[in-house]
């Protein structure tokens, strides 16, 4: 700022402030005038009012009498006969009693009733005319100048005038002849619709006038008020403004002096910013919208092998192969055109061109800003050789780690295979050693052969454990989800703990019964898998429990609300630490207890978790030391129509059953199974049929044996079995003699294309998809029956 600024800014207010002033004088001014005429207007309207309304007054009272052709009084000194009315007839008349009556008519009647209200309220009226009768109603000077213009076609007369010196408003208006005025005046020569005169009303005006008088002074006074206000409101104005702009000019100045500073600022910071940018790890390049190059730091320099004076003013296609220069090209011509462009605030992966010639991968990101209307855009490289031979040797890793992950998984799945072979005769024969009643064993050979099966059950245990762990990692252990009650696997699973609970004096306390009565839950899983996991848990609260201790199965109702089943096995044994909480899950870790009493392989935890999840549940564990733990899962409940489908299914009605004409003879099905509730379907399906019996195996293993044994005509098993899936035992039924003939018909819920072409190229006769349909199993079931029956015939 000037040194005069403030002066300047000084006299400019005060010219402001004699405007303001002078603007709201004028304001005040003009209000106060309109507001006072107003009131002489309000004053002039009311009085008209006021001598309009008795005129009427007089008018209804003359134009009553007239009707009635005037009214007989008695006569006095104050109403005499009138002398002007001696050509009427009977003006003059006497009651039957004697009483003298006279006829006022209805001039007389108004005359003298105006008298009586001049006397009382100060109300002056008058009839008068060009012509009268009686000299008082002569016209005064105004009033005649008021009849002319009256007889000249005038509707109204009203005029302010001084009666005696007291201001009166004056209003006269025209009277003219109407039937019953010739009565009186026709003598005259009027006749009815000629001029006759002209009614005249005065009102007095001093009370108006006080009135108006005291709202004017009232106006004055209040105006001044206001004016004096917005005159002290102005000037308190003026002295804020004077210290905002005072204020204001000590701001600019201050501004002006960090201006100064920043721009000093500025300068530290962009030679900072250039050593930066210098220093930088990755290139920075920039151009303008031509493409022309406009910076190149040391790291693009060292990068492409260019100095800065090589490529500044030189186009950025200069450091592109011929193809990535040609796009850019085209995509800088369509944003010249357009405006748009996509590769702005995107990275991407080019090939880049050295010096020297040599074709290297560059990552680069493309940022733009417009300075002094230019547009430019700035590109982040980076050299990306060194990464790609760092991600090849990583793939390269990861392909090896995944082979060597997949040999581990089919060495696991082949050695469980080939352990289960001696492991079944060296489990068979040890019991049938400790069950021989021909050649029973000493105390000590008891004691070994029960080491035997102890950790030949152990090793058992492993190998199944193991064989599962290997499909699940390999992505090969197949599901079958079904809507299932989870009752029947508690029960199942219960029965199978029971010796060991009995053995550890656990008391298992179920809690479930009563609220799967009362709601009929089902749930969604594989009814084996789901055993398994719940087996686990168990046989684990079990194992790893005090003596006389408790196993607690709970169901929470708030997760069944939710749609969740959510189960709980509560024990009271030694708890687990919090700190290792976090590795429960993981394979082969026994938190430490690899050197105690208790058998296990640190397998179990593992598998179950990943079948919970397998199975788009959740598995969880809360744990307190030498207090107990509580492990829980939590599985999708079924809907109600998907328990509805699978009752259907369960309880088909008889009338429905197509009519199949099996082969003539008795026929055996072996069905390997393990849902209990598909068995019982096929069960009570194939009940109605008289030539079938049907034999059921819960596992591939009982069923290889159970077919070697029988022979059956046909056999229905399903895919996913524990141990031996479907696919593996068919293997195992297609290598045997006795066997190999036998049709076998796939029952699986995987309805996969895939699944079930790869069914039939394995041998099945028929691959049929659960929840299957009862005349297509049938069907299936008479095809295998006459195949079978035509070979053997062959």
């Amino acid at each position: 700022m000037k040194p005069n600024s403030k002066d300047k800014h000084s006299s400019l207010l005060q010219r402001y402030f004699l405007g303001a002033l002078i603007s709201w004088t004028t304001i005040i001014l003009a209000s106060l005038g309109w507001n006072i005429y107003q009131t002489f207007e309000q004053t002039n309207d009311l009085a008209h009012k006021e001598v309009l309304a008795h005129f009427n007054k007089d008018q209804g009272f003359r134009l009553w009498g007239t009707k009635h052709g005037g009214i007989y009084v008695p006569v006095s000194e104050k109403t005499p006969p009138s002398p002007y009315l001696s050509h009427v007839p009977e003006r003059d008349i006497t009651t039957p009693s004697g009483k003298p009556l006279t006829l006022m008519n209805p001039a007389y009647m108004v005359r003298q009733l105006m008298e009586d209200y001049n006397e009382l309220y100060g109300v002056r009226g008058k009839i008068t005319g060009l012509v009268v009768l009686r000299p008082e109603n002569s016209p005064d000077e105004w009033e005649k100048s008021a009849l002319l213009r009256l007889k000249d076609g005038a509707k109204e007369v009203r005029e302010m005038a001084d009666i005696n010196e007291a201001p009166y408003l004056r209003m006269m208006r025209p009277m003219y002849m109407k039937e019953g005025c010739d009565k009186c005046h026709g003598h005259l020569g009027f006749k009815t619709g000629d001029f006759r005169g002209g009614v005249t009303v005065a009102i007095p005006m001093a009370p108006y006038l006080a009135t108006q008088n005291f709202s004017q002074l009232s106006l004055a006074a209040t105006h001044s008020f206001i004016w004096l206000l917005g005159f002290g409101l102005i000037g308190i104005g003026r002295r804020q403004i004077n210290s905002r702009i005072q204020d204001n000019l000590k701001a600019e100045a201050e501004i002006l002096t960090l201006n100064q500073e920043l721009e000093h600022r500025v300068e530290e910071r962009t030679e900072r910013l250039r050593a930066i940018v210098d220093t930088a790890a990755d290139g920075i390049i920039t151009i303008d919208e031509t493409g022309t190059i406009e910076s190149f730091n040391t790291a693009a320099e060292i990068m492409f092998g260019y100095s800065t004076e090589e490529v500044i003013g030189r186009p950025i296609t200069l450091l592109m192969q011929k193809n990535e220069a040609e796009l850019h090209d085209v995509q800088l011509k369509n944003y010249l055109e357009t405006g748009e462009i996509h590769v702005i605030g995107t990275g991407r992966e080019v090939s880049a061109v050295r010096k020297n010639g040599e074709v290297f991968p560059l990552y680069i990101a493309v940022s733009s800003v417009k300075l002094n209307n230019r547009e430019l855009f700035t590109g982040i490289v980076r050299d990306m050789t060194e990464p790609r031979k760092f991600e090849q040797a990583l793939l390269l890793a990861k392909e090896q780690a995944e082979k060597a992950n997949s040999a581990k998984s089919q060495f696991l799945s082949s050695m469980s295979h080939e352990f289960r072979t001696p492991l079944n005769g060296i489990l068979g024969f040890a019991q049938l050693l400790s069950n021989l009643p021909s050649e029973p064993l000493s105390k000590l050979q008891t004691e070994y052969v029960e080491l035997i099966l102890g950790a030949g059950s152990h090793l058992h245990d492993l190998v199944n454990d193991l064989l599962d762990l290997a499909k699940i990692e390999s992505g090969n252990l197949a599901l079958s989800v079904e809507t299932i009650d989870p009752m029947m696997a508690v029960g199942e699973c219960l029965d199978l703990t029971a010796p060991l609970a009995e053995g550890n004096q656990i008391t298992v306390i179920n809690n479930l019964q009563e609220i799967h009565d009362s709601k009929n839950i089902h749930i969604r899983a594989d009814y084996v898998r789901f055993k398994q996991i719940l087996f686990n848990l168990v046989s684990n609260a079990v194992k790893y429990n005090h003596t006389g201790g408790s196993v607690t199965l709970d169901c929470s109702d708030d997760a069944i609300a939710s749609g969740i089943y959510r189960i709980s096995v509560r024990d009271t044994g030694f708890g687990i630490p919090e700190t290792q909480l976090d590795e429960l899950f993981e394979p082969f870790n026994r938190l430490g207890q690899e050197a105690g009493e208790i058998e296990g392989s640190g397998v179990g935890l593992s598998v179950t978790k990943m079948l919970v999840e397998l199975m788009n549940g959740r598995i969880g564990v809360e744990s307190s030391l030498n207090a107990g733990s509580t492990f829980w899962i939590e599985l999708p409940l079924a809907t109600e129509q998907q328990i509805q489908d699978a009752t259907d299914q369960q309880h088909f009605e008889l009338r429905k059953l197509p009519k199949f004409k099996f082969p003539s003879g008795q026929h055996t099905i072996l069905y390997v199974e393990d849902n209990p509730n598909n068995l019982r379907l096929i069960s009570e399906l194939l009940a109605n049929f008289e030539n079938i019996t049907l034999v059921s195996a819960k596992t591939g293993e009982e069923g290889l044996q159970i077919a070697r044994d029988i022979k059956p005509h046909v056999i229905i098993l399903d895919i996913n079995l524990p141990g031996m899936n479907g696919f593996e035992t068919l293997g195992f039924l297609q290598s045997f003699d006795s066997t190999r003939d036998i049709p076998v018909i796939a029952l699986s819920a995987s309805a996969m294309p895939e699944n079930i072409n790869k069914g039939i190229q394995a041998g099945f006769s028929d691959y049929i998809t659960k929840p299957f349909i009862v005349e297509v199993m049938l069907k299936a079931i008479e095809d295998a029956l006459i195949d079978k029956s035509e070979s053997l015939a062959s």
